[in-house]
């Protein structure tokens, strides 16, 4: 009976050093729990900031798709309706080309005759392919065969002019769209410097 009233005893004087124990057991709980929700909070924020970035960074992706689609379709109208002025003026031409009047015939020699047929094969062969590309109208034959007339050489330059100004537009056209891009790309980074 005397152990026992020892081990009571044993057991309150240890009593405060096992609450003090639980409580800084609870208090290091407290603290880990206390951390997570700050960390947690910081997640948040760094998750927020990312996602107003990459918000802000899809706005400016569109606003430039959409000013480049401006640009494209800008050039495409010049490029109409010069089509459109290109094939008024040269109707006119080609009409009075049918009805020159023309004298005499042209005798080429064979070679010539050949060179010429090589001349417009190699022009229509066709190029290096690419998706959504039209296909180009032929370059016109060199007129005749080894005879021809006067007639049929002026009908070939007419074509031959009309198809030279249709390639000079088309290029103006790509140069014009290429400095358009550059133009609305260094409109935007200066407008956005965050970008640069």
């Amino acid at each position: 009976m005397h152990k026992s009233k020892h081990s009571g005893f044993a057991l309150l004087t240890f009593l405060p050093y096992i609450v003090m124990g639980l409580a800084a057991l609870l208090a290091l709980w407290k603290w880990a729990d206390f951390k997570e929700d700050l960390r947690e909070e910081g997640r948040a924020e760094v998750r927020a900031e990312w996602q107003a970035e990459r918000a802000s960074l899809i706005a400016a992706r569109d606003a430039m798709v959409m000013r480049w689609a401006k640009a494209v379709q800008e050039v495409e109208r010049v490029y109409v309706e010069k089509s459109v002025e290109r094939s008024a003026r040269f109707e006119s031409i080609r009409s009075r080309s049918h009805s020159a009047s023309v004298s005499g015939s042209i005798r080429l020699s064979p070679d010539a005759g050949r060179v010429l047929a090589d001349a417009s094969a190699a022009a229509n062969a066709p190029g290096p392919t690419g998706e959504g590309e039209g296909a180009a109208p032929p370059v016109p034959q060199a007129a005749g065969d080894v005879d021809t007339t006067g007639q049929q050489w002026v009908t070939f330059a007419v074509e031959a002019a009309e198809a030279y100004a249709d390639a000079r537009d088309k290029w103006q056209a790509c140069v014009s769209w290429a400095s358009e891009i550059r133009n609305t790309n260094s409109n935007a980074d200066s407008a956005n410097p965050s970008t640069n």
